[in-house]
């Protein structure tokens, strides 16, 4: 299957050239955040801006899904390299301060 199709399933809910116009704003990228973010990655949300103003840290690895080697990197760099792996044409603009 090409990855054009990668939103096979979710078009009767969100038409291909609807989703093409979207733009998703993700404020905060912890737990749910996170998760969020690469879930419209990986749809192919074509746009989105991350926002959060903290780093990852120790207690973040478990709850929130962030790796070791994260550590220190801001969650929004840590978050937009994931959802460019996953989708590589997405034009990400992440917002490391405080919404």
């Amino acid at each position: 299957m090409p990855t054009s199709d990668r939103d096979v399933r979710q078009r009767e809910l969100v038409p291909p050239a609807r989703l093409a116009r979207s733009h998703a704003v993700v404020v905060g990228v912890g737990a749910v955040g996170r998760q969020v973010a690469l879930q419209l990655s990986a749809l192919g949300v074509p746009r989105m801006t991350l926002v959060d103003p903290d780093a990852v840290s120790v207690e973040n690895l478990a709850p929130q899904g962030f790796w070791e080697s994260d550590l220190g990197r801001s969650k929004v760099e840590a978050v937009a390299g994931i959802a460019r792996r996953q989708y590589p044409a997405i034009e990400l603009t992440e917002v490391p301060e405080r919404f």
